[in-house]
């Protein structure tokens, strides 16, 4: 039994439960110059990474988190690897999608 959870500390964890305790590997989120932190424009001023949805796809093959800089990252769930950052949104993204068309499962819409 597992399940993935993200948190304003700019964090995501994978949980598991086995032998009777909770376990969690953590995805520390950076951007892609590897800063913690990204620039609002709005506001004028540096403001920690957050995380703000997170998902698994389909086949538990693959995670992936909604960051507050607009990017989407996928990562591989066993070894806490980011394997690629999706940019395109310009604004925070809120809501991860994961019901694939039959015909393209590995489809995600945010």
């Amino acid at each position: 039994m597992g399940f993935i959870s993200g948190s304003k500390d700019g964090t995501a964890r994978i949980w598991g439960f086995r032998y009777g305790v909770w376990n969690s590997g953590v995805l520390k989120i950076t951007s892609a110059d590897g800063r913690t932190v990204h620039y609002n424009k709005e506001k004028k001023v540096e403001e920690p990474l957050r995380v703000t949805m997170v998902n698994w796809n389909c086949d538990d093959s693959r995670v992936i988190t909604a960051v507050s800089d607009s990017s989407l990252c996928i990562w591989c769930p066993n070894t806490s690897v980011l394997l690629q950052r999706l940019q395109g949104h310009k604004d925070e993204v809120y809501v991860l999608d994961l019901t694939p068309p039959p015909h393209y499962p590995h489809v995600w819409g945010s």
